[in-house]
């Protein structure tokens, strides 16, 4: 039998508060109704798409619909996109709601009609599915259902107090969260809960991955996806400075390095633009000194190292053009610059020159400016001029022709045959005759140059003659005596240093004593030979004066603190004395060469262990030196010892030790046999009867182990002849 085709009419109303709800009814009786729906569960639409004029929705979706009636359901008159049959009805209700009334058919269609089963349906939640068909409408995001309604499911988990929207999601939420620490059976890692453990599996356990991009393999899903969040992101744009990396990796990488702002080297102090640039510095000018394994030549860094073996380390090379072997890169490079450049024109003068070396020689000695010459600071219009300088004045030494005399240069050789091979001269003020040119100008400057002014004291002396010898003594500069180095202010000073310290030994005529000098000498006789001095301070009468500056300065200088270990003593002799006992240096035993912290320490030395054979009073033993007896007392007549662990009386404190030594020394392992023994004279018993060797008996020449089965073997030796000996009685 054919099913009689049946209409469903559904109600959707929308009314201006907001408050959306449906109804669905049949076609025999459209009174049926639905209740209102909640806010927080049944919204055909959430809130977040409400107008905000008149509380309808304004999903934009509506306006694909051509022929709706009203926002927000049916913006057109046609069909309501929403309903799930092209049957729709929309209209206005009179409380300035909108609604849009759907008829379905739950049967069969006619031909070229869509059918919609009821079984396929659903009812919006809170419908009555009892009487009436299903009616199943695509409910909206669960995100948008949550910002709809009050989140009124609490967690009760301590400190969380997080707010859901249904009983399933706190459901939901306790079983993720709220479930203890759990361990990842792959790693044994503990994690905070099933969440966690989950995240953690889906990132660090899911295998090795290959980026699809690259191919490249990565440990694990996480790091996969931290390897495209860096290398797979495409291009990215420097905000700073425009540059175009190729990806975000890049671009942390390039502001890191050249976005850091200057930065400053701490082994030099110099200014680096970046981060990129202060590590390249330092990679190549702080990296010490560096030796050239080819040629062993040291570098100041490696910087430094790498230009000298790219210029000189790189092998013979030909030039291309002209076939010539050149020593090295930096030869060939060299050799290129200058020989195959083609014709020059000097751009000063115009002059052609056949090539780029013969245009740097040109304007090297034509136009290359003043210069100086390194040997006497002398300045030059040109480098030709310097070179000129440098034949005439610096060109090594000369040898005069005429009387052999040697010149530091050809300049000095011209001069020199000037003033002195010009035969004889006549001065024509006086008519003396003067060997050379050079004999009659110094004469003249000296004998009738009038008188002189010495511009540094004001002094006037008769001629120049008188003037060079006034400058020589007193303006002739700081001196340094040759004999013992000490400078002097001028030539006069040295002089008298020398008659006062460099003139011989000196007797003195009163005591008859021999000085090294002059000054020596009168020092002498200003300290000795003053005649008895009386200390004004104790009234203490002293030979000499030398003898009253010693006092006053030991005996009444008051109280001195040693500098060294900050101890007060009474006056400078005192100090003294200290100084030479305890900080007189390292010293050495001049009888057994051992070194000695200080003075005091030698003096402590000599009078422990150099001091002869000492003889013990209690006992009439011979010992060494000192040392050796107090040690001895300390040794064996310090009266009967008790040993503190097993109280045994001793005879003495060596005999305490020794007992300590054997019986005291705890459990100790034979490192032959791995016995345990209870201690170390055990032990030496152990290993002197069980690992001393193999053993021949004397009197039977059995081989036998150790000593011990020698005993043992020889007991039986003893008792065999015993019985014997019975026997034969």
């Amino acid at each position: 039998m054919q099913n009689e085709p049946s209409h469903m009419i559904i109600t959707l109303m929308y009314g201006t508060g907001g408050g959306n709800y449906s109804r669905i009814t049949e076609s025999e009786d459209h009174g049926q109704s639905f209740n209102r729906h909640s806010e927080k569960s049944h919204y055909l639409y959430d809130n977040d798409h409400n107008d905000e004029n008149s509380g309808r929705p304004t999903d934009s979706r509506h306006s694909f619909d051509k022929n709706c009636h009203e926002q927000p359901c049916c913006n057109q008159q046609r069909v309501c996109i929403y309903a799930p049959s092209k049957s729709t009805r929309c209209r206005s209700t009179s409380d300035d709601s909108f609604a849009c009334d759907v008829y379905l058919q739950t049967g069969d269609q006619e031909s070229g009609s869509e059918s919609h089963s009821a079984e396929s349906l659903t009812v919006v939640s809170g419908a009555d599915s009892t009487t009436c068909a299903s009616l199943k409408l695509k409910p909206p995001p669960a995100k948008k259902q949550r910002k709809a309604g009050s989140k009124k499911y609490r967690c009760d988990h301590p400190g969380c107090e997080k707010s859901l929207s249904s009983q399933n999601s706190l459901c939901n939420h306790k079983s993720q969260y709220h479930t203890g620490e759990r361990i990842c059976p792959d790693c044994q890692k503990t994690l905070p809960n099933v969440q966690a453990l989950a995240v953690h599996k889906r990132k660090e356990h899911t295998g090795e991955q290959n980026c699809p991009e690259c191919q490249k393999t990565l440990a694990n899903s996480h790091a996969l996806s931290a390897h495209k969040s860096q290398y797979h992101t495409g291009e990215k744009t420097c905000p700073e400075c425009q540059k175009t990396l190729p990806n975000t990796q890049a671009l942390w990488v390039h502001k890191r390095k050249e976005h850091t702002g200057k930065q400053t080297c701490p082994g030099c102090q110099k200014t680096l633009p970046n981060a990129q640039a202060l590590a390249v510095h330092k990679r190549k000018e702080h990296t010490g000194e560096q030796n050239c394994p080819e040629c062993q030549k040291t570098l100041p860094n490696t910087q430094a190292l790498w230009d000298h073996k790219r210029k000189y380390h790189t092998g013979e090379q030909t030039c291309r053009e002209c076939q010539k072997t050149l020593a090295n890169t930096l030869a060939l490079s060299v050799h290129k610059r200058k020989e195959h450049t083609g014709e020059q024109t000097c751009p000063e003068c115009q002059t052609t020159l056949p090539h780029a070396q013969a245009l740097s020689n040109h304007r090297r000695k034509e136009h290359s400016g003043e210069q100086t010459c390194l040997g006497c600071q002398k300045t030059l219009p040109n480098v030709q001029a310097l070179s000129e300088h440098k034949s005439r004045y610096h060109r090594g030494e000369q040898t005069c022709p005429e009387c052999q005399k040697t010149l530091p240069n050809a300049q000095a050789l011209s001069d020199h045959k000037r003033k002195y091979h010009t035969g004889e001269q006549t001065c024509p003020e006086c008519q003396t005759t003067l060997p050379h040119a050079q004999a009659l100008s110094n004469h003249r400057r000296k004998e009738h140059s009038g008188e002189q002014t010495c511009l540094e004291c004001q002094k006037t002396l008769p001629n120049a003659k008188a003037l060079s010898d006034h400058k020589t003594r007193y303006h002739s500069g700081e001196q340094t005596c040759p004999e013992c180095q000490k400078p002097l202010p001028n030539a006069k000073a040295l002089s008298d240093h020398k008659s006062r310290y460099h003139r011989g030994e000196q007797t003195c005529p009163e005591c008859q004593k021999t000085l090294p000098n002059a000054q020596a000498l009168s020092d002498h006789k200003r300290k000795y030979h003053t005649g008895e001095q009386t200390c004004p301070e104790c009234q203490t009468t002293l030979p000499h004066a030398q003898a009253l500056s010693n006092h006053r300065r030991k005996e009444h200088s008051g109280e001195q603190t040693c500098l060294e270990c900050q101890k007060t003593l009474p006056n400078a002799k005192a100090l003294s004395d200290h100084k030479t006992r305890y900080h007189s240096g390292e010293q050495t035993c001049p009888e057994c060469q051992k070194p000695l912290p200080n003075a005091k320490a030698l003096s402590d030395h000599k009078s422990r262990y150099h001091t002869g054979e000492q003889t013990c009073p209690e006992c009439q033993t011979t010992l060494p030196h000192a040392q050796a007896l107090s040690v001895h007392k300390s040794q064996y007549h310090t009266g009967e010892q008790t040993c503190p662990k097993c109280l045994k009386t001793l005879q003495h404190a060596q005999a305490l030790w020794d007992h300590k030594r054997k019986y005291h020394t705890g459990e100790q392992t034979c490192p032959e046999c791995q016995k345990p023994l209870p201690n170390a004279q055990a032990m030496w018993v152990h290993k002197r009867k069980d690992h001393s060797g193999e053993q021949t008996c004397p009197e039977c020449q059995a081989l036998l182990p150790n000593i011990q089965a020698l005993s043992n073997h020889r007991r039986q030796h003893r008792k065999r002849k015993l019985e014997d000996a019975k026997s034969s009685d």
